[in-house]
């Protein structure tokens, strides 16, 4: 198998966890000839998986060559990347650093209750609600007691099948570049993500791939859309422009 095969492999397994990635590397691709370097199989991977190149400035002074990269899928974390003239070897030494901030104590966090409906056998929930003995609800005379009664049959049985799950979120509310169509290739992004670490099938991850990439240029192409046209807006309102941004 090909190295950068077997590198992007490695990529993509540390990408499905989801978490800050820095990969630092003589990755011995020439940034500076942008030609070749973006038609290379393993920036094109990195690229659809929203990793960022950020050294820009020659590394290699003999061949005049950008080979050490930082790759980040988190940019905006990063304070700055730059290199020291040090004549230890025929590669300059670069030098990340990271943006560290204090908590902020005021930031709130939400957590929301739903029920897990992930592994709910629908014949199995169908037999339990024809099992339950709904006409007892109808002991009652007064119509409240009647819909107390049958409400608490119906959500016991949800209970059993659907139980409540608890999760934390940072925000309550979508960015504003957050239409309906991105949201629903995200939502079957992550649907076949969960169908390929199920099945573990080549075919499966390919779907996965493709739905991402497509997911990836959705968001891409929303904030762009959505930035050229409140700047337009705001074109002569500075105020709303900073505001905006």
């Amino acid at each position: 198998m090909d190295d950068d095969v077997k590198i992007e492999e490695l990529i993509e397994r540390v990408h499905l966890l989801n978490k800050e990635t820095i990969i630092v590397s003589d990755i011995n691709i020439d940034y500076k000839d942008r030609k070749n370097y973006d038609k290379h199989r393993l920036v094109k991977g990195l690229r659809g998986m929203n990793f960022k190149q950020l050294v820009d400035f020659i590394t290699r002074p003999v061949s005049k060559t950008c080979l050490d990269h930082v790759y980040c899928n988190q940019p905006q974390r990063i304070n700055f990347v730059t290199t020291a003239d040090i004549g230890l070897a025929d590669h300059l030494p670069v030098f990340v650093v990271r943006k560290y901030a204090r908590e902020n104590l005021n930031r709130q966090s939400f957590r929301i209750k739903y029920r897990d409906m992930k592994s709910i056998d629908e014949n199995q929930f169908k037999q339990t609600l024809e099992q339950i003995p709904w006409e007892t609800a109808f002991v009652f005379e007064d119509i409240d007691d009647v819909v107390y009664a049958w409400e608490k049959m119906f959500n016991s049985a949800l209970d059993d099948h659907c139980p409540w799950r608890e999760k934390r979120i940072k925000h309550t509310t979508q960015p504003p570049w957050m239409i309906s169509a991105v949201i629903e290739k995200l939502h079957f992004r992550d649907h076949l993500l969960k169908v390929a670490r199920k099945s573990d099938n080549s075919a499966d991850w390919a779907n996965y791939r493709e739905a991402r990439n497509k997911a990836v240029s959705a968001v891409r192409s929303a904030k762009r859309e959505f930035y050229k046209n409140a700047f337009e807006e705001n074109r002569n309102n500075p105020k709303a422009t900073w505001n905006t941004i």
